[in-house]
């Protein structure tokens, strides 16, 4: 019941609608929901592959649901061609949340049948098969696989039976999609690639970073019934290289003393812009002139010289933060794309590496912009390690005696956690520089 009463919050133009929960005397569980018409995918494959202008168009809207559906700590786990509905508009909605996951903001998790292998064999993940923990990168496995069979008409680990099922998506590979269709285009073999990695780290991180590598965004806007087109340069594109400025995220938490995790997470955001190639990004020193001042973002894209402005906000509770963001064209104070992420800390490294993606694909479909993906460099997997370092930082910014003092203290607790962070060693070495110059 809880499991479905989360999933049914879900307000998205490519999740189903569920009107009422209902649980029977024998204990089984009712839902009402929408009558859609159309038909499911499954019975669309029966007639063999898909055109890829259609492919990528049921994609896309099926990552969008992916991406909401994460965001509010569901995983689906069982993303097969019969839970993807096609309407007669063409609107894809994501059925049946029987088998999600959802986090309970413990250490734990709350499942609908705990303990057994959930999901349809040629779509599970293979930590799925093995009973292991998932999360949500298992549902984008197989959403690569739906992705591949409407590219071939085959399930990528097809075989006679379900023991040689199992011992392919466990152990083999699949056959490539250029085997089985020579001309499919190249942004769908690498989605599908980026999908199927049978190690969960080297596998997709979000549903965005599917949708950034499909080439697509969604044209519509919240609320309404989606639809997508492949990335062309939009009337009006931008030629020049594209300038931005991330400006200094506003600290809503409680407690003043996170403001050290805003700043940090706008440096970090500045940073992994600043690596895509033919993306100007104002630096931190002019972009954080402008914290704490209340001015029209088309006055301060006017000083600092740029097309568009991410701003934002970011609130901490504990171990959670939500994270709102909105992309602006200064030119003429336009809203181009917005979003909210709500998440725990331990996944604050995918969280930055999914909002700089999403920031980059916004920006090729709103602007035309020609600009490469951006790029995360992680220099520890320790949360503890990266907010002691995160702090050191923000005192170091403060540039006075004690807090450079207090800088120090911060870069050298970052080491005693994770004595290999480079950024940590980085910056004790800031420190004696400083130190042997006065």
């Amino acid at each position: 019941m809880a499991e479905a009463s989360t999933a049914s919050s879900l307000d998205h133009a490519n999740i189903c609608t569920i009107y009422a929960i209902e649980e029977s005397p024998q204990g089984e569980l009712l839902l009402a929901m929408v009558l859609y018409r159309g038909q499911t995918l499954d019975r669309l494959l029966r007639k063999g592959p898909l055109p890829f202008h259609q492919i990528v168009d049921i994609a896309a809207q099926a990552c969008q649901a992916l991406n909401a559906t994460h965001t509010a700590g569901v995983v689906h786990r069982d993303i097969k061609p019969s839970n993807i509905l096609i309407t007669e508009e063409g609107v894809v909605k994501v059925l049946d949340f029987g088998l999600s996951k959802i986090a309970d903001g413990t250490n734990h998790t709350r499942l609908t049948a705990p303990n057994q292998v959930m999901g349809t064999l040629l779509y599970i993940s293979p930590e799925q098969l093995r009973g292991d923990a998932v999360d949500h990168r298992t549902d984008l496995w197989a959403m690569g696989a739906v992705l591949y069979e409407m590219t071939t008409g085959l399930a990528p680990f097809h075989r006679t039976n379900a023991t040689a099922i199992m011992r392919a998506i466990g152990f083999e590979e699949y056959t490539p999609v250029r085997d089985l269709r020579s001309d499919v285009p190249e942004t769908i073999e690498q989605a599908i690639q980026g999908a199927l990695q049978k190690k969960v780290l080297d596998r997709y991180t979000s549903a965005a970073q599917m949708l950034a590598d499909l080439g697509v965004v969604r044209q519509s806007g919240p609320g309404v019934s989606a639809s997508f087109s492949q990335l062309a340069p939009v009337s009006g594109a931008i030629s020049h290289t594209t300038a931005i400025a991330v400006l200094p995220l506003q600290n809503l938490s409680s407690d003043p003393e996170n403001e050290y995790f805003s700043d940090g997470l706008t440096e970090e955001l500045i940073s992994a812009l600043g690596k895509a190639a033919r993306l100007r990004v104002v630096s931190r020193s002019s972009a954080f002139a402008f914290k704490g001042k209340v001015e029209d973002v088309r006055k301060i894209g006017e000083q600092l010289g740029v097309d568009v402005a991410l701003e934002g906000s970011v609130r901490r509770s504990g171990q959670r933060i939500r994270i709102t963001l909105q992309l602006t064209n200064v030119s003429n104070g336009y809203q181009l794309w917005s979003e909210r992420y709500d998440r725990e800390m331990i996944d604050i490294f995918d969280l930055q590496d999914e909002i700089a993606q999403t920031v980059v694909v916004a920006l090729k479909a709103q602007l035309g912009a020609d600009i490469s993906q951006a790029r995360i460099t992680r220099f520890t997997e320790n949360v503890d390690a990266y907010e002691l370092y995160l702090k050191g930082r923000y005192n170091w910014n403060q540039k006075t005696p004690e807090s450079i003092q207090l800088a120090f203290q911060y870069f050298q607790q970052a080491l005693e956690v994770d004595p290999n962070f480079a950024m940590a060693h980085s910056g004790i070495a800031d420190f004696y520089s400083l130190m042997a110059s006065l």
